[in-house]
């Protein structure tokens, strides 16, 4: 999902007017977008498959000499591949990115060009601490066992993982009413144009049950990080959702 990212604080799309510039070319079916910001360009290159390669180029060399650089499907020295995927945005030096497809979401320092920080999450805010970014988001963890069909031995398995707190009966009760909710979507979106409505429903929540409670639990609570230097996730908020995974 390409849109999966919503950024709230001093995204770098605003930042842009950081000697901003764009060149857009097709050069034999490679689509190239060259963007400049503050301290690097980056380059973005469509060779056909899923995704873009990105790549970064610095403004300056070692003696903090300007580089001039021409927007190209030809590779210089100085390019650095980062990533496969599609750039969400770029804070100072950070740079945002998606696969393009899911809900995971890397970030990668422009210093050195490594990768500082990946999870899977939506709604994403970000602030810049000039040399340090702080994130708020919803954070999507997948389950290894199934709390319809485990119970207590799958929610300490989560509160290990995760590190999730609270009661087991208060979460319990939380993901049936969750799985009751899909399964009846589900047989509604299932026998909706069927004439025996009521009877299809009943064949369908049937076997959807058994899938759905058979199923790997997905979970999404809010989180906060500090810094994405420091990488640690804390948990901010209770459970906000429970369900089986599709």
């Amino acid at each position: 999902m390409r849109n999966l990212l919503t950024f709230i604080l001093f995204l770098s799309f605003a930042s842009r007017g950081d000697s901003y510039e764009r060149a857009l070319q097709v050069v034999n079916k490679f689509q190239l977008k060259c963007q400049q910001f503050k301290n690097f360009w980056i380059k973005e290159v469509d060779i056909g498959e899923i995704g873009l390669l990105i790549s970064l180029i610095p403004n300056v060399d070692q003696n903090n000499e300007k580089i001039s650089y021409k927007c190209s499907k030809s590779k210089t020295d100085l390019e650095k591949d980062i990533t496969r995927g599609y750039l969400e945005g770029v804070v100072g030096n950070f740079i945002i990115t998606t696969p393009g497809d899911g809900e995971m979401f890397s970030i990668f320092n422009a210093q050195d060009q490594k990768k500082v920080f990946q999870d899977m999450g939506r709604k994403l805010k970000v602030e810049n601490l000039y040399n340090d970014l702080r994130l708020e988001y919803e954070r999507i963890y997948t389950a290894p066992c199934s709390i319809p069909q485990k119970g207590k031995e799958c929610w300490n398995q989560i509160k290990e993982e995760s590190k999730l707190s609270g009661s087991f009966k208060t979460l319990s009760s939380d993901c049936l009413k969750s799985y009751i909710e899909e399964e009846e979507r589900h047989a509604q979106l299932k026998c909706q144009n069927k004439k025996d409505t009521e009877n299809c429903k009943t064949k369908e929540l049937e076997s959807y049950k058994k899938y759905a409670h058979s199923n790997y639990t997905e979970l999404s609570y809010k989180v906060e990080v500090p810094s994405v230097l420091d990488a640690k996730v804390q948990r901010k908020d209770s459970l906000l959702s429970c369900s089986p995974i599709p």
